[in-house]
């Protein structure tokens, strides 16, 4: 119980950290689009 508790928090991290590089690629392209559009 305790470790599928872990192991779900572990993946709940993962996805969030994937969103937020996710939504940091994104800026960084909009970024990219406004120098060299």
């Amino acid at each position: 119980m305790l470790n599928s508790l872990r192991e779900n928090e572990i993946s709940n991290r993962e996805k969030v950290w994937i969103l937020s590089l996710n939504e940091s690629e994104n800026e960084l392209q909009v970024h990219n689009d406004r120098l060299f559009g």
